[in-house]
Formats: structure tokens, sequence, C-alpha cells
């Protein structure tokens, strides 16, 4: 296969052209702990600016491999797939890149993102790892409950994944406080609404079993 075109392929699988939203997301909590904290570190901002995005992109290409005999039977309306992907292709049922090959960049992306946390300062790495088992936790858990239920479970639980994401971001520095109580008040809403339009554009693909 042309390097080009393998190259198109792995920015699908870990949807690249979103790459910078995530550290924003997870920077954005540490950033008000540094501020409830009257504190700022540069090498911590930097730190955690990496974890997000490793730590996401780990994340995006676990969904693929989770998903990707459903992804084979992908239907025609790729409205989705064209956001998400901007070379507008699934990578593996494509076969471009292999279930190997994916699961081998995920466990590269986790180990970076392990080896990074272990440099935040203690006992908040250990929120952090516990964070980073729970999310991809429930990122498998989604992808597999949701076309099999009568209730909204898996959306319900599932989106908590992205709600702790900047909270993990503020546990880099800050610790359990009423801040994190507001954030999770504030945040929940807002994921669910986001999986809900994502799960509307995608009505007809979560209708494959």
């Amino acid at each position: 296969m042309p390097i080009k075109e393998k190259i198109k392929a792995y920015i699908d699988l870990t949807r690249a052209h979103f790459a910078p939203v995530w550290p924003l997301l997870f920077v954005s909590g540490l950033i008000l702990a540094f501020r409830d904290g009257s504190y700022f570190s540069l090498e911590l901002l930097i730190l955690a600016i990496f974890i997000g995005l490793f730590g996401f992109e780990a994340g995006m290409v676990l969904n693929d491999i989770i998903d990707h005999n459903i992804d084979k039977k992908d239907t025609d309306d790729n409205t989705l797939t064209n956001y998400w992907r901007p070379f507008k292709e699934r990578p593996i049922p494509s076969g471009k890149v292999s279930l190997k090959e994916a699961i081998l960049v995920f466990i590269i992306f986790v180990v970076i993102t392990i080896t990074l946390i272990a440099f935040v300062p203690f006992p908040n790495l250990i929120y952090i790892y516990i964070i980073m088992v729970y999310t991809y936790a429930m990122e498998i858990f989604y992808q597999m409950v949701k076309r099999k239920q009568s209730f909204p479970i898996a959306q319900i639980l599932g989106r908590t994944d992205l709600l702790l994401f900047p909270i993990a971001g503020y546990l880099v520095y800050g610790q359990f406080n009423v801040t994190i109580i507001y954030y999770l008040l504030f945040l929940y809403p807002w994921a669910l609404a986001h999986l809900g339009a994502n799960d509307i554009v995608d009505i007809k693909n979560d209708n494959i079993v």
C-alpha cells in the first residue's frame, strides 16, 4: 500500500484533525485547578497537554477496535463518518489498517499515557490512573451495549467518560472539592447532548447488530 494511503488511514483511525481539541478539554480542568490554588506550573501544563492528547487518541483507536465488525456493515449514509474522518473511510474494515495494527497503536498510546501520568505529583497520579481505566471501560461498555438495550443506560453511563476527562485534568493538580461537583453538574448535560446528537446522526448504523 502506498505510504500516502497508509498515512491517510492512520489519520482516519486517530481522528487526527480533532487532536487539538482533546488537550484543550483536558487542560481546561487543570487551568481551573491552577486558578483555585493560585498557582501555575508550565511543566505541569505541558505534561497535561500530552496526557490529554495521547489518552484521548487511545480512546479513539479503542472505539474502532471494539466496533470493527459493526463498521464492516456501515450504511451508505456516511454523514458521521465524514465528520469524524477527514478521508471518509473506516480504516479497519477497509483493510488499510489491520486489527493487529490498531491494537498495537492503542497499546502504544496507552503506554505513553501511563508513562506521562507517572510524572504527575502523588497522590494525584492515582486519581488519574483510576479515571483512565474507568473511561476506557465505559467506552467498551457503551459500544457493546448501545445496540442491545430498551432503555438508554449505555448513553447515561457511557458519556461519563467524556465528562471525567476535564475532571482528570483538574486532578492533575487540584483536589476533590466543590469545584468538581459544579463541573459535574455543568458538563454532564452537555456531554449527554453531545452523545445524543452523535447517536441521532448515526441511527442507521446503530440499528445494525
